[in-house]
């Protein structure tokens, strides 16, 4: 918008008083007036929006709004080891009867929660 640019506009009088103070004869008075009105233009920003508005009588023009981004990463846990050696306490059965066992283990992770 250039500075200084006005738009020319033909606008109705105000009558000062009450109607009883009036005149009569209202042929007297102009209905109406042509006024320049200055179009003004007015920009309004932060760091997360931008706005344009402009006019004698407001508009807006432009609105540019910039949400606010949050970067996380993530990193990824350690994977426990697949093939795992375990010392076990328990019972076992020898073919005949359950005996207590004490014993080492070699075993494989399907899964980990």
């Amino acid at each position: 918008m250039a500075a200084g640019r006005k738009i020319r506009k033909r606008l109705p009088t105000a009558i000062t008083g009450t109607p009883e103070v009036a005149p009569q004869d209202s042929t007297l008075l102009p209905d109406s007036v042509t006024v320049d009105v200055p179009v003004e233009t007015k920009v309004y920003q932060d760091s997360n929006y931008r706005a344009v508005i402009t006019g004698a009588w407001a508009s807006l023009d432009t609105l540019q709004i910039w949400p606010s981004v949050e970067t996380i990463h993530i990193r990824e846990r350690a994977k426990p080891p697949r093939w795992t050696v375990n010392v076990g306490v328990g019972y076992g059965w020898d073919g005949r009867r359950l005996s207590p066992h004490i014993g080492v283990t070699v075993g494989y992770t399907l899964f980990s929660l």
